[in-house]
Protein backbone atom coordinates (compact mmCIF):
# COMPACT_ATOMS: atom_id res chain seq x y z
CA UNK A 1 0.00 0.00 0.00
CA UNK A 2 1.92 3.29 -1.32
CA UNK A 3 2.38 6.28 1.47
CA UNK A 4 1.09 9.36 1.80
CA UNK A 5 3.89 12.15 1.29
CA UNK A 6 2.09 14.81 1.30
CA UNK A 7 1.06 15.15 5.17
CA UNK A 8 4.91 15.80 6.20
CA UNK A 9 3.94 19.31 5.39
CA UNK A 10 1.58 19.50 7.72
CA UNK A 11 3.71 17.63 10.86
CA UNK A 12 3.50 19.55 14.03
CA UNK A 13 6.14 21.98 15.89
CA UNK A 14 7.47 18.31 17.63
CA UNK A 15 8.68 17.13 14.61
CA UNK A 16 10.95 19.86 14.49
CA UNK A 17 14.90 20.53 15.89
CA UNK A 18 15.57 24.16 16.88
CA UNK A 19 18.99 23.62 15.55
CA UNK A 20 18.76 22.19 11.94
CA UNK A 21 20.61 19.59 11.24
CA UNK A 22 21.03 16.59 8.92
CA UNK A 23 20.31 16.04 5.17
CA UNK A 24 20.67 19.06 2.90
CA UNK A 25 17.78 19.93 0.15
CA UNK A 26 20.13 21.49 -2.78
CA UNK A 27 19.59 22.63 -6.33
CA UNK A 28 22.42 21.95 -9.30
CA UNK A 29 24.74 24.55 -10.66
CA UNK A 30 24.64 24.70 -14.81
CA UNK A 31 25.06 27.00 -17.39
CA UNK A 32 23.71 27.23 -20.78
CA UNK A 33 23.23 30.23 -23.55
CA UNK A 34 20.47 32.53 -23.83
CA UNK A 35 17.04 30.69 -26.01
CA UNK A 36 18.91 27.60 -25.00
CA UNK A 37 17.72 24.81 -22.19
CA UNK A 38 19.16 23.53 -19.29
CA UNK A 39 18.27 20.70 -16.61
CA UNK A 40 19.00 20.96 -12.85
CA UNK A 41 19.29 18.79 -10.40
CA UNK A 42 17.05 18.70 -7.03
CA UNK A 43 19.56 16.42 -4.68
CA UNK A 44 19.70 15.12 -1.42
CA UNK A 45 23.23 15.35 0.31
CA UNK A 46 24.50 14.72 3.38
CA UNK A 47 21.97 11.92 4.44
CA UNK A 48 22.69 9.41 6.83
CA UNK A 49 19.14 7.86 7.19
CA UNK A 50 16.31 6.49 4.63
CA UNK A 51 13.78 8.97 3.44
CA UNK A 52 10.57 8.26 1.93
CA UNK A 53 9.17 11.73 0.61
CA UNK A 54 10.54 15.78 -0.04
CA UNK A 55 8.77 18.79 -1.34
CA UNK A 56 9.63 22.27 -2.02
CA UNK A 57 8.69 25.16 -3.58
CA UNK A 58 11.57 27.04 -5.77
CA UNK A 59 11.95 30.48 -7.17
CA UNK A 60 12.81 30.75 -10.40
CA UNK A 61 13.87 34.65 -12.10
CA UNK A 62 12.10 36.17 -14.70
CA UNK A 63 13.39 34.85 -17.99
CA UNK A 64 13.95 31.22 -16.97
CA UNK A 65 10.78 28.80 -16.77
CA UNK A 66 10.85 25.27 -15.84
CA UNK A 67 9.16 23.31 -18.51
CA UNK A 68 9.79 19.39 -18.04
CA UNK A 69 10.22 17.74 -14.42
CA UNK A 70 11.51 14.08 -14.39
CA UNK A 71 12.03 11.76 -11.59
CA UNK A 72 15.98 10.84 -10.36
CA UNK A 73 17.77 7.68 -9.25
CA UNK A 74 16.52 8.23 -6.11
CA UNK A 75 13.01 7.84 -6.91
CA UNK A 76 13.78 4.34 -8.69
CA UNK A 77 10.63 2.28 -7.47
CA UNK A 78 7.66 1.32 -9.44
CA UNK A 79 5.40 3.14 -7.46
CA UNK A 80 7.12 6.35 -6.93
CA UNK A 81 5.13 9.49 -7.20
CA UNK A 82 5.87 13.03 -8.66
CA UNK A 83 4.03 15.88 -8.82
CA UNK A 84 4.14 19.41 -9.66
CA UNK A 85 2.99 22.73 -10.58
CA UNK A 86 4.02 26.31 -11.76
CA UNK A 87 2.62 29.43 -10.42
CA UNK A 88 3.39 32.76 -12.56
CA UNK A 89 3.95 35.44 -10.35
CA UNK A 90 3.13 39.66 -11.54
CA UNK A 91 6.83 40.55 -11.30
CA UNK A 92 7.43 37.73 -13.81
CA UNK A 93 9.42 35.18 -11.38
CA UNK A 94 7.88 31.38 -11.58
CA UNK A 95 7.56 29.30 -8.45
CA UNK A 96 7.50 25.92 -8.51
CA UNK A 97 6.16 23.07 -6.45
CA UNK A 98 7.66 20.08 -6.29
CA UNK A 99 6.76 16.55 -4.12
CA UNK A 100 8.08 13.07 -4.36
CA UNK A 101 6.77 10.01 -2.32
CA UNK A 102 8.73 6.74 -2.67
CA UNK A 103 5.78 4.67 -2.93
CA UNK A 104 6.09 1.74 -1.17
CA UNK A 105 9.90 1.54 -0.49
CA UNK A 106 12.05 4.03 0.42
CA UNK A 107 13.88 6.07 -1.89
CA UNK A 108 16.54 4.02 -2.95
CA UNK A 109 19.93 5.77 -1.30
CA UNK A 110 20.50 8.24 0.96
CA UNK A 111 21.88 10.85 -1.09
CA UNK A 112 21.65 11.39 -5.26
CA UNK A 113 19.27 13.19 -7.36
CA UNK A 114 15.48 13.02 -6.13
CA UNK A 115 14.58 15.18 -9.45
CA UNK A 116 15.48 16.79 -12.84
CA UNK A 117 14.30 19.81 -13.97
CA UNK A 118 14.54 21.35 -16.94
CA UNK A 119 14.21 24.68 -17.82
CA UNK A 120 13.96 26.90 -21.45
CA UNK A 121 15.70 30.32 -21.01
CA UNK A 122 14.26 33.27 -23.25
CA UNK A 123 16.46 34.08 -25.91
CA UNK A 124 16.85 37.83 -24.57
CA UNK A 125 17.78 36.73 -21.46
CA UNK A 126 21.27 38.86 -20.67
CA UNK A 127 24.46 36.58 -19.83
CA UNK A 128 25.13 36.29 -15.82
CA UNK A 129 24.67 34.20 -12.78
CA UNK A 130 20.86 33.84 -11.73
CA UNK A 131 19.92 32.06 -8.57
CA UNK A 132 17.49 28.95 -8.34
CA UNK A 133 16.06 29.87 -4.51
CA UNK A 134 13.74 28.10 -2.07
CA UNK A 135 10.97 29.71 -1.42
CA UNK A 136 11.73 29.72 2.10
CA UNK A 137 15.50 29.79 3.45
CA UNK A 138 14.95 28.16 6.37
CA UNK A 139 12.55 25.47 8.20
CA UNK A 140 12.29 26.71 12.00
CA UNK A 141 10.35 25.39 14.75
CA UNK A 142 6.51 25.91 14.28
CA UNK A 143 6.53 27.67 10.95
CA UNK A 144 4.81 25.94 7.58
CA UNK A 145 7.71 26.14 5.38
CA UNK A 146 7.41 24.87 2.18
CA UNK A 147 10.26 22.38 1.72
CA UNK A 148 10.46 19.14 3.22
CA UNK A 149 11.94 15.64 4.00
CA UNK A 150 10.16 12.79 5.03
CA UNK A 151 11.05 9.54 7.25
CA UNK A 152 11.20 5.91 5.62
CA UNK A 153 7.94 5.50 6.21
CA UNK A 154 6.73 8.77 4.90
CA UNK A 155 5.24 9.95 8.47
CA UNK A 156 7.86 11.98 10.35
CA UNK A 157 9.33 15.52 9.10
CA UNK A 158 13.19 15.21 9.09
CA UNK A 159 15.52 18.60 9.98
CA UNK A 160 16.91 19.46 6.92
CA UNK A 161 18.57 22.50 5.54
CA UNK A 162 18.25 23.58 2.05
CA UNK A 163 20.91 25.08 -0.64
CA UNK A 164 20.33 27.32 -3.43
CA UNK A 165 21.41 26.88 -6.50
CA UNK A 166 22.54 28.83 -10.24
CA UNK A 167 21.68 28.65 -13.81
CA UNK A 168 24.67 30.67 -15.19
CA UNK A 169 23.78 31.95 -18.76
CA UNK A 170 26.74 32.71 -21.27
CA UNK A 171 26.43 34.48 -24.81
CA UNK A 172 27.25 31.97 -27.21
CA UNK A 173 27.35 28.25 -27.19
CA UNK A 174 28.11 25.91 -24.26
CA UNK A 175 31.69 25.82 -23.86
CA UNK A 176 33.35 22.57 -25.08
CA UNK A 177 37.16 23.20 -23.89
CA UNK A 178 38.53 19.66 -25.17
CA UNK A 179 36.80 20.15 -28.47
CA UNK A 180 34.58 16.83 -28.25
CA UNK A 181 31.82 17.54 -29.57
CA UNK A 182 30.18 17.28 -26.03
CA UNK A 183 29.22 20.66 -23.61
CA UNK A 184 31.19 20.89 -20.88
CA UNK A 185 28.36 21.14 -18.53
CA UNK A 186 27.24 17.62 -20.02
CA UNK A 187 30.29 15.77 -18.82
CA UNK A 188 30.62 17.70 -15.70
CA UNK A 189 27.01 16.68 -14.81
CA UNK A 190 27.93 13.12 -15.26
CA UNK A 191 31.35 12.53 -14.82
CA UNK A 192 32.03 15.51 -12.30
CA UNK A 193 34.72 17.08 -14.58
CA UNK A 194 35.56 17.72 -18.19
CA UNK A 195 36.70 14.04 -19.14
CA UNK A 196 38.34 12.57 -22.52
CA UNK A 197 34.96 10.72 -23.19
CA UNK A 198 34.19 10.81 -26.80
CA UNK A 199 32.66 9.11 -30.13
CA UNK A 200 35.58 5.81 -29.26
CA UNK A 201 34.48 5.83 -25.96
CA UNK A 202 31.25 3.76 -23.90
CA UNK A 203 31.75 4.44 -20.15
CA UNK A 204 28.87 2.23 -19.19
CA UNK A 205 29.58 -0.65 -22.09
CA UNK A 206 25.98 -0.33 -23.19
CA UNK A 207 26.89 -0.41 -26.90
CA UNK A 208 26.31 3.20 -27.16
CA UNK A 209 29.36 5.50 -27.03
CA UNK A 210 29.31 8.67 -24.64
CA UNK A 211 29.11 11.01 -27.92
CA UNK A 212 25.50 9.13 -28.89
CA UNK A 213 24.62 9.63 -25.37
CA UNK A 214 24.72 13.27 -25.02
CA UNK A 215 22.57 13.52 -27.87
CA UNK A 216 20.01 10.99 -27.17
CA UNK A 217 19.86 12.58 -23.78
CA UNK A 218 20.62 9.12 -22.08
CA UNK A 219 22.66 8.30 -19.11
CA UNK A 220 26.58 7.48 -20.22
CA UNK A 221 26.76 5.78 -16.68
CA UNK A 222 23.55 3.40 -16.72
CA UNK A 223 23.78 0.19 -18.71
CA UNK A 224 20.34 0.39 -18.83
CA UNK A 225 19.79 4.01 -19.91
CA UNK A 226 20.28 3.52 -23.59
CA UNK A 227 18.22 3.78 -26.88
CA UNK A 228 16.14 0.54 -27.14
CA UNK A 229 13.10 -1.00 -27.43
CA UNK A 230 11.37 -2.75 -24.54
CA UNK A 231 8.37 -4.83 -25.37
CA UNK A 232 4.97 -4.04 -23.39
CA UNK A 233 2.68 -6.76 -22.30
CA UNK A 234 -0.54 -5.70 -24.10
CA UNK A 235 -3.12 -7.97 -26.34
CA UNK A 236 -1.57 -5.33 -29.20
CA UNK A 237 1.85 -4.46 -30.35
CA UNK A 238 3.54 -2.72 -27.36
CA UNK A 239 6.33 -1.10 -26.48
CA UNK A 240 8.50 1.91 -24.55
CA UNK A 241 11.62 3.61 -25.00
CA UNK A 242 14.23 6.01 -22.86
CA UNK A 243 12.62 9.33 -23.71
CA UNK A 244 15.73 12.33 -23.67
CA UNK A 245 13.66 16.06 -22.71
CA UNK A 246 13.11 18.15 -26.14
CA UNK A 247 13.02 15.41 -28.39
CA UNK A 248 10.74 14.45 -31.18
CA UNK A 249 10.11 10.78 -32.16
CA UNK A 250 8.88 8.76 -35.47
CA UNK A 251 7.84 5.33 -35.09
CA UNK A 252 8.40 2.74 -38.50
CA UNK A 253 7.13 -0.54 -39.16
CA UNK A 254 7.65 -3.32 -41.70
CA UNK A 255 6.42 -6.73 -41.87
CA UNK A 256 9.96 -8.09 -42.95
CA UNK A 257 13.29 -6.96 -41.28
CA UNK A 258 14.93 -6.58 -44.24
CA UNK A 259 12.07 -4.90 -45.66
CA UNK A 260 10.72 -1.33 -46.39
CA UNK A 261 10.27 0.32 -42.67
CA UNK A 262 6.88 3.01 -43.20
CA UNK A 263 5.86 5.71 -40.98
CA UNK A 264 3.48 4.63 -38.36
CA UNK A 265 2.95 7.41 -36.26
CA UNK A 266 5.44 10.55 -36.66
CA UNK A 267 6.46 14.19 -34.69
CA UNK A 268 5.54 11.99 -30.85
CA UNK A 269 6.87 14.37 -28.42
CA UNK A 270 9.46 13.27 -25.72
CA UNK A 271 7.21 12.15 -22.24
CA UNK A 272 10.57 11.57 -19.83
CA UNK A 273 11.62 9.34 -18.27
CA UNK A 274 9.95 6.93 -20.98
CA UNK A 275 7.61 6.80 -24.12
CA UNK A 276 4.95 4.28 -24.96
CA UNK A 277 3.56 3.63 -28.00
CA UNK A 278 1.10 0.53 -28.79
CA UNK A 279 0.13 -0.25 -32.47
CA UNK A 280 -3.56 -0.86 -32.65
CA UNK A 281 -3.70 -0.89 -36.01
CA UNK A 282 -1.58 -4.30 -35.88
CA UNK A 283 -3.83 -7.29 -37.63
CA UNK A 284 -2.07 -10.51 -36.12
CA UNK A 285 1.09 -10.57 -38.65
CA UNK A 286 4.75 -10.55 -37.87
CA UNK A 287 6.15 -6.99 -37.34
CA UNK A 288 9.26 -5.20 -37.30
CA UNK A 289 9.23 -1.62 -35.46
CA UNK A 290 12.18 1.32 -35.56
CA UNK A 291 11.77 4.40 -33.44
CA UNK A 292 13.84 7.18 -34.91
CA UNK A 293 14.63 10.45 -32.90
CA UNK A 294 14.97 14.09 -34.24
Amino acid sequence: MNRAFFPLLLVGTACWCSAQQGPILGVSQVSCAPGQTAVLELRITGGTASYGGASATLVFPAGITPTQIAAGALLSGGDAEVYWQLRNQPSGVTCLSLAAGAGSNAFSGVNGTLLSIQVATAPSLAPGSYPITFAEPSNPPGTFARHAIASANGQVSVPHTVAPGALLVASGNPQDSNQNGIPDEWEIRFFGSVTNISAATDADGDGLNDYYEYLSGTDPRDPFSCVALEVVPSTQPSFRWYSAANAVYDVYRATRLDGLFVPLATNLPASPPQNTYTDFSATGRVYFYRVLMR
